[in-house]
């Protein structure tokens, strides 16, 4: 499920699924200095907007991947909505809630050259599933 950070226990919003969330899923890639809203992942705008977005989450200890990274991260078990797209250069999810009837997702290696990183192009999917 990817990496979590606990906040202030005064701190509560809820879940998709209305329960109460104390975490916030947040991005392993990307900067490390970035605030809580910025480094969130995989929420909704409304929920998003909940997150304090000036404190700077400073000093966590998550193993970021680093946009220089030669090999590519294939994740999923995010539940991502809308069009398929990269996460940054060398991550990709390919997890588009095809369980919840929206896309089932894959991503070909066929157009992509050595060393040149990822392209969304390279997504392919079964439309809507509903």
């Amino acid at each position: 499920m990817g990496f979590s950070v606990s906040r202030q226990p005064s701190y509560m919003y809820q879940s998709p699924s209305g329960y109460p969330r104390h975490h916030i899923r947040v991005k392993w890639w990307g900067s490390v200095d970035a605030s809580y809203s910025n480094l969130a992942f995989g929420y909704d705008e409304q929920t998003l907007s909940s997150f304090p977005g000036d404190q700077s989450s400073g000093g966590l200890d998550i193993p970021f991947y680093s946009e220089n990274e030669e090999k590519p991260v294939f994740i999923g078990h995010y539940w991502m909505v809308g069009t398929p797209d990269l996460q940054q250069g060398n991550v990709c999810c390919v997890d588009y809630s095809a369980g919840k009837g929206e896309k089932l997702v894959c991503y070909s290696f066929v157009n992509t050259g050595r060393g040149k990183g990822l392209d969304k192009a390279n997504f392919y999917w079964a439309g809507n599933l509903k």
